[in-house]
């Protein structure tokens, strides 16, 4: 049974639409002493020097409280009686299952060569050194994990996803990368060139960790940005391993 909820603005810390709870006995906050007669040595004097108090009487001020004090708490009753403590109308309940709406994913394995360029590898050069071309395929991976994005417990599965299809690939993906002596400063400055001709290319860049000597990012984009590719090749001498994800989107993605 959902409560009535006051149009007040909720304390700080409170969620629109609840009233804190700080989970303190209401006599024991904002003055409010226990519900009952006040003693008499907690009156102030006043015209009536005994301070008799009639028989039964109810008093929630202690003594030396101002009007705008009583006033408040005053406020403060009304509030609890007319509220009271219901369904939680913050706007809570369970979170998306599906923040980045998405509508399937897919997953690649990449295999391919790498071809030592210029210049070469310095003798006694440990690390990446991606100088060179970088060529490999991409074959879709049907025994992956994929993202379960409806929460059902099954990956949601391009191709097997209702209305959807297995995500298409290239014969083949192509990058070079180039190290050059930078004149205007001290070392070398590294450059990438895409070799293949789609449409869909947004970029590629290669730093030093992964599973081999040097890990690539090479991504492409549909013309909607609904569909995204994104490879992972990681080269150790000449040989090119790695993998690759795919994720299609019910509404296009910024880049």
């Amino acid at each position: 049974m959902k409560l009535t909820t006051c149009n007040s603005r909720p304390a700080s810390g409170a969620r629109n639409g609840s009233i804190r709870n700080d989970r303190a006995p209401l006599g024991s906050r904002s003055g409010l002493t226990s519900w009952g007669a006040l003693s008499q040595a907690d009156l102030p004097p006043g015209p009536n020097q005994n301070n008799q108090i009639a028989p039964g009487t109810g008093v929630a001020l202690k003594a030396g409280m101002t009007k705008a004090g009583a006033s408040l708490i005053s406020s403060l009753l009304v509030m609890a009686v007319g509220c009271g403590v219901g369904d939680d109308d913050g706007g809570g309940g369970d979170p998306d299952p599906n923040p980045n709406r998405l509508k399937c994913t897919a997953a690649f394995t990449l295999s391919g060569t790498f071809t030592e360029g210029s210049p070469a590898r310095p003798v006694g050069q440990g690390g990446c050194w991606p100088v060179g071309t970088w060529t490999f395929t991409a074959t879709v991976n049907n025994t992956a994990d994929v993202l379960d994005i409806t929460g059902d417990g099954q990956g949601d599965r391009c191709g097997e996803v209702s209305g959807t299809t297995p995500p298409t690939v290239e014969s083949s993906y192509s990058f070079q990368v180039n190290r050059v002596e930078d004149p205007s400063m001290d070392g070398l400055v590294e450059s990438y060139n895409y070799l293949g001709s789609s449409p869909d290319f947004l970029r590629v860049h290669v730093s030093e960790g992964g599973a081999g000597d040097c890990e690539g990012t090479m991504e492409f984009v549909s013309q909607d940005a609904k569909q995204w590719w994104i490879f992972k090749p990681d080269q150790a001498g000449t040989t090119i391993n790695g993998s690759g994800e795919y994720n299609l989107y019910l509404e296009p993605r910024p880049f």
